[in-house]
C-alpha cells in the first residue's frame, strides 16, 4: 500500500510541477495566471508535504507543513478569486479590493502553523496556548467549512460568468467553460471526502490510516485530468474571453431604466434582420456582440437592450438561432449530402461540436442526427435546393 501510495505522490508532484511550468510560462501578468500560479504552487507544496511525511522526512515536511497546514484558507480562496478575476483587468485596484480575503489564511499561518512547525521541531519554543489541539478536530472541521463557503461562492460566480458571456459572445468555448466548472467540481470532491473522515474522527472514530492521503490521492487524479485537457486546449488555462466584471460587454452601468421607443424596436430589429439575412455575420465563428453593432449601425447598448428586453434573447442564443436555420438549409441541400454534421455545423458558424448540438436540440427538440434522418425520409431524393453558404 505504501508502494502504491508513493507512486501517486510522485507522480502528482511531477504532473503538478507540469501544470505549474506551463501556467508560469504563458504567464501574461494578468490577475488570473497570478491566481493560478499560486494555486498550483499551493498544491505543489502540499503534495511535497504528504510525500515527506510518507518517507520521514523531518526537514522537507516541517518546512512544507508550514504552508500546508492552513492551505484550506488560501485554496478556497484562491479558487475564488480565480473566478472572480476573468472580470477585471486592473490588477492594481482587484488586489486592493480583494486582499482582505487572504487574511484568514495570514492569521493562521502566524498563529498556529508556524508556531505548530516550530514546536514540532524541538527548538526550545513554547506555545502552551496550542495544547488544545491536540487530539480534537475542531480546527481540521473549521478549515473545511470555510473551504467549501468559498467554493459555493465560487461555483455561484462561475454560473454568473457563464451567463454574462451569453450576452456578449455568440460562441462559448465549452472546454474552456468545462475546465474550470470541472476544477471547481474536483475541489468540491476533495474537500467533501475530507470532511467526511473529519467529521467521523470528530466522534472519535479512528482509522488505520492516515485519512489525509485518500485527499491527497483525489487531488491527484484531479491533477491528471486538468494536465490532460490543458495539453490537449491551447486556451485552457484562460478562456480568451475576459469581460470586465464592472462593465460587461453588452451591459451598461447606467441605471436599467433606459429602453427603447417602439420607433427604435422596428427600426432597429428590421435593420438587424436585414443585416443577417444578407451579410450573415453568424457564419463568424468568433462573433461578438461589437462586432454585430458595428455592422447593424448601433452603439453595444442599443443592441444590447433590443436583444434582452425586446426580443427577449441573449446575444448567444440569438445568432445560434441563425446558425440552426443554416445547418437544416444545408442538410435540405442536395450539394451538402455527403457533409458530416459537424462539417455542416463548422460551415454554419459553430465552432465546437458540443454547442452545436446543445443548441439544435434547444432549438428543434431532436438531435441533429435524429433530424437529418426524419429528412432523408421525408425527401429521399434530397433535391430540393436552398440557399448554400
Amino acid at each position: 500500500m505504501k508502494l502504491f501510495t508513493d507512486f501517486l505522490l510522485v507522480s502528482g508532484i511531477v504532473i503538478n510541477a507540469f501544470l505549474l511550468f506551463k501556467v508560469i510560462r504563458k504567464s501574461k501578468d494578468s490577475i488570473p495566471y497570478v491566481l493560478l500560479s499560486t494555486l498550483f504552487a499551493t498544491s505543489f507544496i502540499l503534495l511535497v508535504n504528504f510525500y515527506a511525511h510518507l518517507h520521514d522526512l523531518t526537514g522537507l515536511y516541517l518546512v512544507s507543513f508550514v504552508f500546508e497546514d492552513g492551505s484550506r484558507f488560501l485554496v478556497s480562496v484562491l479558487l475564488f478569486l480565480y473566478v472572480k478575476s476573468l472580470f477585471h483587468k486592473n490588477q492594481y485596484s482587484f488586489f486592493r479590493r480583494y486582499w482582505i480575503h487572504f487574511l484568514p489564511y495570514v492569521i493562521y499561518l502566524i498563529i498556529i502553523s508556524v508556531p505548530l512547525a516550530l514546536t514540532m521541531a524541538n527548538l526550545g519554543f513554547g506555545f502552551e496556548y496550542l495544547s488544545f489541539l491536540q487530539g480534537t478536530q475542531n480546527f481540521t472541521l473549521v478549515k473545511d467549512v470555510f473551504f467549501m463557503g468559498y467554493l459555493i461562492k465560487a461555483l455561484l460566480e462561475f454560473n454568473n460568468f457563464k451567463s454574462k458571456i451569453e450576452n456578449s459572445y455568440s460562441t462559448m468555448l465549452n472546454r474552456d467553460f468545462v475546465w474550470i466548472g470541472q476544477m471547481l467540481a474536483g475541489a468540491l470532491l476533495i474537500i467533501l471526502v475530507d470532511l467526511f473522515f473529519s467529521l467521523y474522527q470528530f466522534w472519535n472514530v479512528r482509522f488505520s490510516f492516515e485519512s489525509g492521503y485518500i485527499s491527497a490521492i483525489c487531488l491527484v487524479f484531479l491533477l491528471g485530468y486538468l494536465m490532460y485537457f490543458g495539453t490537449n486546449q491551447s486556451s485552457i488555462f484562460l478562456p480568451d474571453f475576459m469581460v470586465d466584471y464592472e462593465n460587461p460587454i453588452g451591459q451598461s452601468t447606467e441605471p436599467t431604466l433606459d429602453y427603447l421607443t417602439p420607433n427604435e424596436k422596428v427600426s432597429f430589429t428590421e435593420r438587424l434582420e436585414k443585416v443577417m439575412e444578407q451579410n450573415q455575420p453568424y457564419l463568424n465563428e468568433d462573433l461578438t456582440l461589437t462586432q454585430l453593432a458595428s455592422e447593424v449601425g448601433l452603439p453595444n447598448k442599443k443592441l444590447s437592450l433590443l436583444l434582452n428586453h425586446h426580443l427577449m434573447t441573449s446575444f448567444y442564443d440569438f445568432i445560434n438561432q441563425y446558425r440552426i436555420e443554416e445547418v437544416k438549409n444545408k442538410m435540405k441541400n442536395a450539394k451538402y449530402e455527403k457533409y458530416s454534421l459537424l462539417g455542416l455545423a463548422h460551415l454554419s458558424g459553430f465552432k465546437s461540436k458540443s454547442s452545436f448540438y446543445r443548441s439544435f436540440k434547444k432549438n428543434t427538440g431532436t438531435l441533429p442526427k435524429t433530424y437529418r434522418k426524419n429528412l432523408k425520409k421525408s425527401s429521399p431524393a434530397c433535391t430540393e435546393t436552398f440557399r448554400s453558404s
